[in-house]
């Protein structure tokens, strides 16, 4: 693994994210973190606003989609999409509502703007169905709709029309309501007996017809006001499937959601569920299984989360974290379990819980930003790890279940000036600059650490508990990049990669574990991120550095001050791994930004493209299963939504392990103890542990989806 990133040009690409969620499992019945999984192929670069899903889903998997460039139909679940036809592209469609008998008469409406749109064929096709006086809002549906025609618009500035032949023609249906500006509508269930017609507005609270609409009352008990008398504006309205039996209805108010449990009487805020929620979704067996779902998306940096309640919606639970989703609905799969799909800036997603995958590991990082990790190669008995985040370092001693930060203040504050620095510029742990983390091979017996940063290279021999400055007579620039030596307790080898430019040593190394160091005959115009060792170091000496700046790639052995210019890529070489069989076979493979992985069997003087990722241009990590003979595993990581993907026929196929991780651009990828488990670092959101699990029964997406 290379400490590289920090460095690199990156060009972040959003990728639309796609999985399934299944019943829990018994591990996951305690609100475990639920799975995700990339694709959204054939759906163009478009932010989704309304979702529907087939009350035939398990028959159909048909799944449709309001989004910024019109309404898209996946007829597979999610898998792939297609734009319906006679729709103007490139426009806004807020939301897709199906007819309560969709499965007979295959009947959808659209909307945009003032403009009303049908479908009779199950979204394949659309027709203007109505144009409205001001800007519509909200559609609902009586759910005898194929008996009684019956609809009701809600639009901004000209309150609510009704149709009764559906919807050729409309009427104004505003008998005691005192708010022009209607933003969400319901029917209830059980509309042919008890009539019942609901409202939501932008500042009247809401109103409740029990005359099929022929006129309002308005029924605010409980619900917030703002100074001015007015009340906060009720953008979605939710009632129960049981409605006529248990008189419940759920009301988004400002983003906190509110409950009645005697249809508007009187209402009372969901103290569980926090503020920002953007959607919920109710089973059809509510009034059975009491099962509710919820989106809750914190725009500061917390995340999005998905919560679940067992008890009709009296309290809540998180179900899952930084799920990139919004608008949710739910179909009902074969077996019986529930499909929840959600909308995301860009595309679909729609969750899927087989197994244990990626999680937040921050208790105790107070970072977001993690650009190098080291795991203790006795990580299955010690369960230590360090990361560089912020600036900062941090250890865990518990396998990323907690972190403590290393390198207090008065630490720092006793080291000497930087060199060219007054007296007055001594750095603190938030204003240093840390680079990279490194582990001694020997670490379950000399408990070594090192640390590159802007200071030089600090030491550790006592698994981090204290430190020492041990590269006095380094050049005035910083120490980027560390690698260590396999043999280290033998030969106490250690390199160091220097932000050095042309005319300057870009890296020194030492043969005392750190007490002296010299300078390699090394100089190149940029910095050295990384290094890579033979699989036969401790023979051959042979060791490999990269610089991704001007894509260089050089080598040595020895002495090391004769290097060898190996190969000039194109583009930033991120990363190398060697053949497990390397030198005698002459393989290796170098990750490029852009075009994807080279390979070379004759030792760097031809190379081939193995696989190409055109589309990607922030490839950050390219790890090589320690049993790469028997597996033949890479994983590769991106500074973008991809994130992680793996190949388990030595580059041939690929596919996303991204289950859990959403819209976390990685710095650095290394194994966890096990060939098959990782350790990520992000841009933004920390740390996140992967666990590998037997994935035969689940669906594989294509990496490239559009």
């Amino acid at each position: 693994m290379t400490s590289k990133h920090l460095f690199q040009h990156i060009i972040p690409i959003v990728v639309c994210l796609l999985g399934h969620l299944l019943g829990p499992t018994p591990a996951q019945s305690q609100g475990e973190l639920k799975t995700w999984v990339q694709a959204t192929e054939g759906m163009w670069g478009a932010s989704t606003n309304g979702i529907a899903v087939s009350p035939n889903f398990a028959n159909d998997s048909l799944v449709l989609v309001g989004t910024g460039k019109g309404v898209f139909r996946s007829a597979d679940a999610g898998l792939t999409w297609e734009p319906s036809a006679n729709l103007e592209e490139d426009i806004e469609y807020d939301a897709v509502r199906l007819s309560p008998t969709f499965v007979t008469d295959q009947t959808a409406f659209t909307w945009s703007a003032n403009r009303l749109y049908r479908s009779t064929d199950a979204g394949q096709h659309w027709t203007l169905l109505y144009t409205a006086l001001a800007d519509i809002k909200t559609l609902a549906l009586s759910p005898n709709l194929a008996n009684d025609h019956t609809a009701i618009l809600g639009t901004y500035g000209q309150g609510a029309y009704l149709t009764t032949d559906g919807g050729t023609t409309w009427s104004a249906c505003n008998n005691g309501i005192t708010d022009s500006y209607i933003l969400s509508a319901a029917f209830s269930p059980s509309y042919t007996s008890d009539h019942t017609v609901m409202l939501g507005t932008h500042g009247k609270g809401f109103f409740l017809s029990e005359d099929s609409s022929a006129s309002w009352v308005a029924a605010n008990s409980g619900l917030p006001t703002y100074t001015n008398g007015n009340y906060y504006n009720i953008s979605s309205i939710t009632p129960s499937p049981a409605f006529g039996n248990d008189q419940i209805i759920f009301a988004r108010v400002l983003g906190y959601l509110y409950r009645t449990t005697n249809a508007g009487t009187t209402w009372v805020q969901v103290s569980s569920l926090p503020l920002n929620l953007v959607s919920i979704a109710i089973p059809p067996d509510f009034g059975i299984s009491h099962k509710a779902y919820a989106s809750i998306h914190y725009y500061l940096g917390d995340g999005k989360y998905i919560y679940t309640s067992s008890d009709s919606g009296a309290t809540w639970s998180q179900l899952a974290s930084n799920m990139l989703v919004g608008q949710i609905a739910l179909g009902t799969t074969i077996g019986g379990d529930d499909s929840l799909f959600g909308t995301s800036d860009n595309g679909v997603a729609r969750s899927d819980d087989e197994g244990l995958t990626w999680a937040l590991h921050n208790e105790g990082l107070d970072v977001v930003q993690v650009v190098s990790l080291a795991v203790s190669p006795a990580y299955e008995n010690d369960q230590i790890l360090f990361a560089v985040g912020n600036n900062r370092l941090y250890r865990s001693t518990n396998g990323a279940e907690t972190w403590s930060q290393l390198y207090p203040e008065n630490f720092l504050a006793s080291l000497p000036p930087r060199p060219n620095e007054g007296a007055s510029s001594h750095l603190t742990s938030t204003s240093d600059y840390y680079y990279s983390v490194a582990i001694s091979p020997a670490f379950a017996s000399d408990e070594t650490v090192f640390v590159g940063g802007r200071r030089g290279v600090f030491r550790s021999v006592d698994a981090g508990e204290t430190w020492e400055l041990v590269s006095s007579n380094f050049p005035d620039v910083d120490a980027i990049s560390i690698g260590i030596s396999p043999d280290y307790a033998n030969d106490q080898r250690v390199f160091v990669g220097l932000n050095a430019w042309f005319g300057e040593t870009n890296i020194y190394f030492s043969n005392d574990g750190g007490d002296s160091w010299l300078p390699t005959g090394l100089e190149v115009g940029g910095p050295i991120h990384g290094f890579v060792f033979s699989p036969q170091y401790s023979q051959d000496g042979i060791l490999f550095a990269i610089d991704n700046v001007f894509g260089e790639i050089y080598t040595s052995s020895g002495d090391y001050s004769v290097w060898i210019h190996k190969i000039t890529y194109t583009n930033q070489a991120v990363d190398l791994a060697l053949s497990p069989g390397y030198p005698d076979d002459q393989t290796y493979y170098t990750l490029e930004n852009g075009p994807g992985i080279w390979i070379t069997t004759d030792d760097g003087e031809t190379t081939s493209l193995l696989v190409g990722f055109a589309e990607y241009t922030s490839a950050t990590d390219l790890l090589m299963s320690s049993d790469f003979a028997e597996d033949h595993t890479f994983y590769v990581s991106f500074f973008d939504e991809v994130s992680v993907i793996r190949s388990t026929d030595s580059g041939d196929n690929w596919e996303p392990v991204n289950r859990g991780l959403q819209g976390n651009f990685i710095h650095t990828l290394a194994f966890l103890g096990s060939p098959s488990d990782l350790i990520a670092g992000t841009l933004a959101s920390g740390v996140w542990v992967y666990r590998n699990v037997d994935y035969t029964s689940q669906l594989y997406l294509p990496l490239i989806t559009r």
